[in-house]
């Protein structure tokens, strides 16, 4: 901005020059005009000033965003042992599902990390967080929650992962048509599901029994710890 203003403040001077009858006239504007000048440069440097940090923060977000997004991608890693190969299939997922579905790809990486934390391996994964992203959004919970909820149910109950859909299908159903949430449910199958399985229950069953106590107003642990019970006393001969 000085250049501009030199060059202004130059041709005024030509101008003078060439017109002595207006001199005093021309003095006067192109003072006025230069001190304006000057003015705008100051004005225009001090908003650049308070602007440029507006045009870096969005960088800033998204360099910020993609460190936390690739820690997640390598805790997935550590968590799953996945190989090279796998890391970088199971990361070009994650960032393609967080472009098309309403899930950012961290968050699909945490549900990555939950399933890898019940023993998922990289392929199954795969296979099974889309399922997992469905349970999450049908049923308000965040997806790392419902990817442990379902991924260790459908271990409980020695469920194959390509079950993981019928698996968010009872899970949904239960936690939506009974009064208790997806968490609650979850709570209430860790206490009960070892027992039910043991006695040759399903996890539909399971839930659907967890389900009628909730609309009783037991829920959660408290459920799960009683419905435990009952199926442990089945489980065991001669007990009452």
């Amino acid at each position: 901005m000085a250049g501009t203003g030199a060059i202004v403040a130059g041709m005024a001077f030509v101008k003078l020059t060439l017109d002595d009858a207006q001199l005093q006239q021309g003095v006067k504007a192109a003072q006025g005009r230069i001190k304006s000048l000057v003015a705008s440069a100051k004005t225009f440097g001090t908003q650049m000033a308070t602007i440029a940090p507006l045009f870096s923060a969005p960088f800033v977000m998204a360099a910020k965003a993609f460190a936390e997004f690739d820690d997640k991608m390598r805790l997935t890693a550590a968590v799953t042992g996945a190989t090279a190969s796998e890391f970088a299939a199971l990361t070009e997922q994650a960032k393609k599902l967080g472009r098309e579905t309403s899930f950012t790809a961290s968050q699909v990486a945490e549900g990555m990390t939950s399933l890898g934390r019940m023993g998922f391996n990289p392929a199954e994964i795969q296979q099974a967080i889309q399922m997992m992203m469905n349970l999450s959004k049908a049923t308000g919970t965040d997806l790392a929650t419902a990817s442990e909820i379902a991924g260790n149910n459908l271990r409980v109950f020695k469920m194959e992962t390509s079950q993981a859909s019928e698996v968010a299908d009872i899970l949904t159903v239960t936690a939506n048509s009974s009064a208790q949430t997806l968490t609650d449910l979850g709570e209430a199958l860790k206490m009960a599901g070892p027992h039910a399985a043991r006695a040759g229950a399903n996890l539909k069953e399971t839930a659907a029994m967890l389900g009628v106590l909730a609309n009783m107003g037991i829920r959660g642990s408290l459920a799960g710890t009683a419905l435990g019970k009952s199926f442990k006393r089945m489980a065991t001969p001669g007990r009452t």
